[in-house]
């Protein structure tokens, strides 16, 4: 059995963004898997290949990797609208550093909040959680 890994919360904010939505911004956790399937599900082809570089559907494996990450070499964040009812996932940003010390950097914003300033504030705040490399 692996080590337990402690999420951080002490990075959890609300943002608003350009259309005055207020949506909060939080570490990623296991229990985000299902939700980044519906994410994915809910991305338009373009968007789809914008990420993967393929059109295709995030497969659960994946979505288990993406979900579970080490806090140590790899971070990730999400953006996710509460309405009082299941929060929803629209957006993603990831990082991990390789076995040859480059990182590597993903982003997804889902296609009905692209353009208001989401994108940005995921990148910012992936960079702020980065560090450098263990």
């Amino acid at each position: 059995m692996g080590m337990a890994v402690e999420i951080p919360r002490d990075r959890e904010h609300g943002v608003t963004l350009r259309n005055g939505a207020s949506l909060r911004v939080r570490a990623i956790r296991p229990d985000d898997e299902p939700r980044l399937m519906e994410l994915c599900r809910r991305l338009s082809p373009q968007t789809v290949y914008q990420r993967f570089f393929s059109v295709r559907w995030l497969l659960p494996e994946e979505a288990h990797v993406f979900a579970n990450v080490d806090y140590h070499r790899q971070k990730a964040v999400v953006a996710e609208v509460d309405d009082g009812h299941e929060p929803e996932l629209v957006g993603v940003a990831r990082y991990g550093f390789s076995d040859e010390g480059t990182a590597d950097i993903g982003l997804v914003v889902a296609d009905a909040w692209q353009g208001l300033g989401l994108g940005s504030i995921l990148l910012d705040e992936i960079l702020r959680t980065a560090g450098t490399p263990p």
